[in-house]
C-alpha cells in the first residue's frame, strides 16, 4: 500500500521538530541522498511513512494527515507542598494555578 504526503508536510514536521534531514535520515536508517530521493517521490510505501511518523514521534492519522493535528498538551507531574498534581492538558495545570493562587 502507498501513502501520498509530500515532501513540503515532511520538512514542515523536521522543522517543527527542530531536526535536520541528516538527522532525520541517521534515525530512518537510510543515506541523506536516498531521503532526498524518497521526499521526491509522490506516493510512498506505507511501512516507511510509518518509519517516518515514528521517528518524529507523530501519531501516524496525524503525519499522513488522516486527522487534524493536535496542539502539544503539558504533561507531568508536579509536587507542590505535599501534593502530587497530575498533568495532562492545560486546564489541569490551569487548576493547579488556581489552587496556589487561591493559598497565597
Amino acid at each position: 500500500m502507498e501513502v501520498d504526503i509530500n515532501k513540503e508536510r515532511v520538512l514542515g514536521f523536521l522543522k517543527e521538530k527542530g531536526m535536520s534531514k541528516v538527522e532525520f535520515a541517521n534515525k530512518m536508517g537510510i543515506l541523506r541522498q536516498n531521503l532526498d530521493a524518497l521526499l521526491e517521490s509522490k506516493k510512498k510505501d506505507i511501512n516507511v511513512v510509518i518509519k517516518m511518523a515514528e521517528v518524529l514521534e507523530i501519531p501516524f492519522d496525524e503525519f499522513a494527515g488522516m486527522v487534524e493535528r493536535r496542539k502539544p498538551q503539558p504533561e507531568g507531574i508536579i509536587k507542590y507542598k505535599d501534593s502530587y498534581w497530575e498533568i495532562k492538558s492545560k486546564e489541569d495545570l490551569e487548576n493547579l494555578l488556581i489552587a496556589i493562587n487561591l493559598e497565597n
